[in-house]
Formats: structure tokens, sequence, C-alpha cells
């Protein structure tokens, strides 16, 4: 059974008899099946109408009805009962039957429905077993709707971390790197003496490494890279970033300079034993890396994320300006610490 169930898919009953059957073999059939929902009456071969098996016994109930009624024909109890019939194609779906069962006046609601099989072939179908099977397509729909939505969670989390990683690194992207140095920065702010530390490292000659050694190379390098600071700082709490082309940015939340310095100098040296080749590098034979650093202390220095920014970024063109290869730190007073790398 799925959503688009029909009728004819639901046990359909099959008694039918003509309409000037004596009332007798009616009783005897319904006595011998309870399950029968009713009879259905025919004329010369042609739907007459039906008689439900609940109304016929209330009728029978009556003063007098089995002694009077029962050596009639059946006709004559019809006549009597005469309820409104609801006969409906067997490709009908159970949803729309259940539907136009539903909307037939109160007092025959529980009637049974008539089911056309084929031309001049009808059956006839409990409501009872109709509203079963409905609640069983409802279970149904409820684990698609739940399953769907499950797809849908799973396509939106998905979606999430595509909006939020840099395809090539899967590192951060610079969007989600701004919300995340505005959060910490408000935080620090609020927590008093907390630290807030930023690293940028830039490749050196990178430009000239794509142009050598090919855009794919250079991909290649930057996945590389990546790998190399997320492993570095696995045990970190922070947030790496594809801040750029060939710039990658690191907030350290509750890191003054000093640690951070420390972290650079331990991602310069696992950069450098990568090995790359690079013949571009007006300095090494090989792919090296140059770091700016600052920190800032939110509720003491009358800073802003910005100067953070910029104060990182300063300290990175020192770095390159004294030989790359090396960190700077960078200090509130505008003092440049140069740490030339031996």
């Amino acid at each position: 059974m799925n959503l688009d169930s029909t009728l004819e898919e639901l046990k359909l009953f099959n008694y039918q008899a003509d309409i000037t059957e004596p009332v007798q073999s009616v009783i005897k059939k319904f006595k011998n099946n309870s399950d029968l929902p009713g009879v259905i009456l025919l004329q010369n071969g042609q739907f007459f109408g039906i008689i439900s098996q609940k109304s016929f016994w209330q009728y029978m109930s009556l003063p007098y009805s089995i002694e009077i009624s029962s050596r009639r024909s059946i006709r004559y109890v019809y006549d009597y009962l005469k309820i409104e019939n609801l006969i409906l194609p067997k490709t009908t779906t159970i949803i729309e039957g259940v539907k136009k069962a539903l909307e037939r006046p109160a007092k025959i609601l529980e009637e049974p429905i008539v089911v056309k099989t084929a031309p001049q072939e009808y059956r006839l179908l409990d409501l009872h077993q109709l509203l079963i099977s409905q609640a069983k397509i409802h279970e149904i729909a409820n684990l698609l709707i739940t399953n769907l939505y499950k797809d849908m969670e799973k396509a939106n989390q998905k979606l999430k971390i595509l909006s939020s990683s840099d395809g090539l690194t899967q590192l951060a992207n610079r969007r989600v790197f701004d919300e995340y140095l505005q959060t910490e920065w408000k935080k620090a702010d609020r927590e008093g003496d907390n630290h807030i530390a930023l690293i940028i490292g830039e490749l050196d000659f990178f430009k000239p490494y794509n142009e050598i050694y090919g855009h794919l190379a250079g991909d290649d390098a930057l996945r590389r890279i990546a790998k190399v600071i997320k492993k570095a700082l696995k045990d970190v709490n922070c947030l790496i970033a594809r801040y750029g082309g060939d710039d990658f940015a690191i907030i350290l939340p509750n890191k003054d300079k000093i640690d951070a310095a420390c972290l650079a100098e331990k991602i310069r040296k696992k950069v450098l034993s990568l090995q790359i080749p690079n013949s571009g590098s007006q300095i090494s034979a090989h792919l090296t890396m140059s770091f700016g650093i600052t920190s800032a202390i939110p509720s003491q220095d009358n800073s802003t994320p910005d100067m953070l920014l910029i104060g990182a970024d300063r300290a990175l063109t020192q770095a390159k300006r004294a030989g790359r290869n090396r960190k700077v730190v960078w200090n509130n007073s505008y003092l440049q610490t140069i740490m030339k790398i031996s």
C-alpha cells in the first residue's frame, strides 16, 4: 500500500441479489457472514441499490418485522430503507474515497460504499476498512515527510558547510572569519581581561610558483598548506580561515601575542618541512611562509577588530620587507619586533 493506492487494492465484498429474492434468504446470508457489509440489489442484471447489514438488522428488530418481512421480497425492505448510494470507480484513490465517504449526510456515514469494478459489476467496501487503510497511508505519508525533513536537514547542513568553507582548502571562508572575529571580540570584551590574538600568514613568492608550476600545482600546494596548519593547531582553540588567494588567517581567543608567535613559528617550520620546490623563490629552494601577528585585550586597549586586522597586516608587510620566511609581532605601541629566522 502506498500514497496512490486505490479502492481496487482493498478487500471488496461480493454479495448480489435480485430485488425479487425473499428476505429470508438474505437473513440466512447475513447470519452466515457477519463481515458482509450489505447486499447489492439488481433488477434485470442492472444495479438497483444496496441494503447495508446494519440498516437491515435495525429494520428487522422493529416489532413484527421478521414475521412480516421475511415472506416478502428484499425490494419491500429496500423501499422502506432506501439509503442514498455512493458509487465510486475502482481506480479512486483511498484518500479520495475516504473524503467522498465522509462528505455524506451523518445518518448514512457508516453505510458501505459501492465500488464499480467493471461495467455492470459492483462490490461493497466497508467504511471501517477504508478508514483503517487511510490511517496506514497517513503513517506512510508521515514517514515520508519525516524522511524528507531529515534529507532536507542533511542538505541544509551540507549547504551550510559549503557556504561556510573555502571550496579548495575546506577551511573557513572569509565570511565565517569576519563573523567569528566579531563574536570572539565581543565575548572577550564582556569577560574582562581576555586576550585575542590574530595571525595572518602568506606564502612567499607564490605568484611565481603558479607561473612556473601551473595553477593545478598551486591549488595542490594550498591544500597541503591548509592540512599542515590544521595539524599544527589541532589541539588549539582557534579558527583557521583562508583569508585570500595565498593568505591564511588564524583567530586565537584567550591567546596573547607570545602564544601566537610560538604557534606561527610552529606552522612556519612545518610548511618548510614539506619541501615543496619553488624555483621562483628569491630566498629559498622551497615554498616558505611569512607571518604577521598581533593581539589585544578588547576591554582595555580601546581598539576594534579592524585595528587587530590592520596590526596583523602591517606586521606581515614588515615580515616580507625584512626578508620573508619569518614572523613579525606588531606591538600596540606601533613598535615592530622583527624575529629573523636563522
